[in-house]
């Protein structure tokens, strides 16, 4: 390839990066991405809390016995 060519396919593409179609598609796929480690996240957290309220209800029963 000429480097003219080059340096056309880069603003080609560069164009297309600035379309609102592309934009959207890798928008929403970095949203995705996070949204998935948020849920992770939750989860985990939801999971420790979980235990927390199995471990502090069977000391609450121990001591009422």
């Amino acid at each position: 390839m000429i480097s003219y060519e080059k340096k056309h396919l880069t603003t080609t593409f560069i164009q297309l990066l600035r379309t609102k179609t592309i934009k959207n598609k890798i928008k929403n796929k970095y949203t995705e991405k996070n949204h998935k480690k948020r849920r992770k996240k939750e989860k985990s957290y939801l999971n420790v809390v979980a235990s927390e309220a199995k471990e502090r209800e069977k000391n609450f029963v121990k001591h009422i016995n």
